[in-house]
């Protein structure tokens, strides 16, 4: 909810929002606006008067937010030339400044610029031109602007297929049918396996955490103020415990601790639990299969007795030579195992049974 002295007007956003769709939607609701001329200022426990003016701030809001389970929040809108708004805020950062004012980004920044260079030394002029019209937030992790929550693949759709593998070939009424019994069955195994959890946090994720406070114990910590950290790992990272946020920039990325994150946080005596988000944790899980899937047994099935002209048959075609194909078609960027022919030496794509390859006398 945004106030702008008497005047307030509810503004949506989805969780990857940036900070200029903020800026216009402000912007559609009072048409005097414009989208340098006011200031975004919000308030909450322990961060009092908080500033908004960049997308780093906006996920700072987004993860207190969720730590915090609030679904709504108030911010003041108020105009830049204000002479009270540089007495009053107080922004986040220990230092004063907004967050992105800090300087914590150039120290990724110089790393990636260093490792782009070296890309582009190796891959020459190709690499240069592929790269010229391509922004780095498409494609690099570390200036990528939402969250991965770890990974981003296509494991899942893949596992999902491997899963479903002996009901594929049914007909679509049935493999609706055998799919919903596969998830019936799945989410009550689920639910018994929850009752085994005696942790807060996923066991994935605990013994991650384990194994990152256990890789930290050696490294040197020193305290700047009481939410600042200064890691002495290598490289050394700055650390804040309050926004969640380490200048290696996993921890923002991914929204779980990275190893400088529990190095602080071990050294600040906090639990380390609570620095965790929601979705790592037991009781999400626990959510997630609360509900379970009533089965249907055949006897309250409708009898349906199709006539002729509702029969959708399938196109006329033949039949294809061979076989038909049960198994899906690996992707092209798949690697093969490279075979050695022991009869003539080189590394192709055939033995010494198949090898046509003359060999010198």
């Amino acid at each position: 909810m945004c106030r702008r002295g008497e005047l307030s007007a509810g503004i949506v956003l989805s969780r990857r929002a940036t900070f200029q769709d903020l800026v216009e939607k402000l912007c559609r609701k009072w048409s005097d606006l414009k989208g340098d001329a006011f200031l975004l200022l919000y308030s909450l426990e322990g961060h009092a008067k908080c500033m908004l003016s960049c997308d780093d701030d906006l996920e700072a809001l987004f993860s207190l937010t969720l730590s915090r389970r609030i679904d709504a929040i108030d911010v003041i809108l108020m105009d830049s030339g204000s002479s009270s708004t540089c007495s009053t805020v107080d922004p986040c950062s220990s230092d004063g400044g907004s967050i992105a004012s800090r300087g914590e980004l150039p120290v990724v920044d110089d790393l990636f610029n260093e490792l782009l260079a070296e890309l582009e030394r190796e891959g020459g002029d190709k690499m240069k031109d592929f790269l010229s019209d391509l922004d780095v937030k498409h494609w690099a992790h570390a200036h990528f602007p939402g969250h991965r929550y770890s990974e981003l693949s296509s494991n899942l759709a893949e596992c999902f297929n491997k899963w479903i593998k002996d009901e594929r070939c049914l007909p679509v009424t049935q493999l609706v049918d055998a799919i919903r019994m596969k998830l019936m069955e799945q989410m009550s195994c689920r639910k018994e396996e929850l009752l085994r959890w005696k942790t807060t946090v996923c066991p994935t994720w605990d013994k991650r955490l384990a194994g990152l406070f256990q890789f930290s114990r050696t490294w040197v910590v020193r305290k700047s103020s009481a939410d600042v950290y200064d890691v002495r790992g290598n490289p050394s990272n700055t650390v804040n415990i309050r926004q969640r946020r380490c200048t290696c920039r996993e921890w923002q990325l991914n929204c779980f601790p990275c190893v400088h994150a529990v190095c602080a946080i071990r050294k600040s005596g906090c639990d380390l639990n609570d620095f965790v988000e929601p979705c790592y944790l037991v009781y999400s899980f626990r959510e997630a299969y609360s509900k379970s899937i009533e089965p249907i047994p055949t006897v309250y099935k409708p009898d349906f007795i199709a006539d002729s002209d509702d029969v959708i048959l399938p196109p006329l075609q033949r039949r294809p030579a061979g076989r038909p194909r049960t198994e899906r078609v690996s992707p092209i960027w798949k690697t093969t195992r490279k075979m050695l022919c022991s009869r003539c030496g080189t590394v192709a794509r055939h033995n010494k049974r198949t090898c046509k390859e003359p060999l010198l006398s």
